[in-house]
């Protein structure tokens, strides 16, 4: 199928000029109009986007490509996630339905909007799914080339499965159903299973590629749809313990930003310390473990308020620049869900593992119930804004409050709805 110019999007493709923008890496100020202009002045621009694609040389750049439409869509993942739940408060007078809880099927920015270089919507749907698909081209185009034609082929081909299977996953718990390829809606459950075959493909072709970092990264977002599948398939948790406990200690595998336009950005900076439209919601205040600041999750208080000039402007000091990191996958995750997993001493061990690298005073107790509800606090502060947060609220059964029915923020007014999940919109539907 020949790729062209087109000036609509669709919820499980991509605009070709973003599309060579991921794959430069560049900034769109100028490039993207200068793009077009040259595909414009030859007879058929589709057929010049196409082969470029498929040229060997340019591998490298594809990959590079699916990856940035990753970290664009991971970091925006993480702020409507968060404002979803308990770990974002909304600040701005548009777009708080994400923090109302109030999304229907019929759609809006979250199903719609996309990861543009000018853009400051957000959005999950389309950027997921534009992820996806990014990753799983490039797959598909790597599998037609030769190890002559393209050096180190099969990183690039571990690369393109694990972030095609974090692309899945993270679908599978943002959304409350989601398509691949205009097919039929799939469960959040289908979806992770998806995620799990494509985690797998990764650590098959990075440890043939002696890629380490790949199969860690695999290795974590396998044990993560595994534990996620948990609820409903036996076995899949003590799975889960098994790949988690292959990470070793200190692997992190980030998501990279920069400053140089809104896409490239590390949105969590831009919207909650640099924008003001959103701030880091109360629960996640001076949290202190026996009277111990815990410094994982690092706020500061500014005494203002964003930008609808009524909830408090409190910041994270997580990262500290439109351009720092995210992290993806890291070894603290994979020593939670086998603490999940195990429980009883193994989780304790592991909690004061933790506690220790982050100086809070260790943790004891013999009741299996209060063991497991500190493992679930221990995620909430480890993995403070890094994508974990909606979806441990849905699957530990958290509350979601203030609870439906109650009166929102005058700033947006109605009151706070049931949804938890994302809908599965219409006009995927359609």
């Amino acid at each position: 199928m020949k790729m062209r110019i087109d000036a609509s999007a669709t919820l499980t493709g991509t605009r070709s000029c973003r599309l060579m923008l991921s794959l430069a890496m560049i900034s769109a100020n100028t490039a993207c109009s200068s793009f077009l202009d040259d595909l414009l002045d030859v007879e058929n621009p589709g057929t010049v986007l196409e082969d470029t694609l498929r040229d060997p040389t340019n591998a490298s750049l594809l990959v590079a490509g699916l990856m940035n439409d990753f970290a664009c869509a991971f970091a925006g993942y993480i702020v409507a996630g968060g404002a979803i739940g308990t770990e974002v408060a909304w600040g701005d007078t548009n777009t708080f339905d994400y923090d109302r809880r109030t999304w229907t099927s019929s759609g809006g920015v979250y199903a719609t909007g996309t990861c543009s270089v000018m853009s400051s919507t957000l959005a999950v749907y389309t950027p997921l799914s534009t992820a996806r698909w990014s990753a799983d081209n490039a797959h598909q185009i790597l599998s037609g080339f030769t190890d002559a034609q393209v050096p180190n082929r099969g990183a690039l081909l571990a690369a393109a499965s694990a972030y095609s299977g974090y692309s899945h996953l993270l679908l599978g718990e943002a959304m409350c159903g989601a398509s691949i390829d205009g097919g039929p809606m799939l469960s959040r459950d289908q979806l992770s299973v998806l995620a799990e075959q494509k985690l797998t493909a990764a650590i098959t072709e990075g440890s043939a590629a002696n890629d380490a970092s790949l199969v860690n990264m695999a290795l974590v977002g396998r044990a993560r749809a595994r534990i996620n599948l948990s609820r409903a398939t036996a076995g899949k948790a003590a799975e889960a313990a098994a790949d988690a406990a292959q990470v070793p200690d200190g692997f992190s595998k980030m998501a990279l930003y920069a400053a140089t336009d809104v896409r490239s950005s590390n949105q969590v900076y831009w919207w909650i310390n640099e924008q003001g439209r959103a701030a880091v919601d109360s629960p996640f205040w001076n949290l202190t473990f026996q009277g111990v600041p815990d410094p994982r999750v690092a706020v500061t208080q500014s005494g203002k308020q964003t930008q609808d000039g009524f909830t408090p402007w409190v910041l994270q000091t997580k990262y500290t620049s439109r351009g720092a990191s995210i992290p993806i996958a890291k070894w603290a995750e994979a020593q939670l869900i086998i603490a999940e997993v195990k429980g009883g001493a193994a989780a304790i061990a592991i909690i004061n593992t933790l506690h220790q690298r982050a100086g809070l005073p260790a943790f004891s107790s013999s009741d299996p119930v209060e063991i497991r509800q500190q493992v679930i606090e221990e995620r909430r502060r480890e993995l403070f804004v890094e994508s974990h947060h909606l979806g441990d609220m849905i699957r530990f059964g958290i509350p979601f409050l203030p609870s439906a029915g109650t009166p929102y923020k005058p700033t947006g007014g109605g009151v706070y709805g049931a949804m938890t999940c994302l809908p599965y919109p219409d006009v995927e539907r359609s």
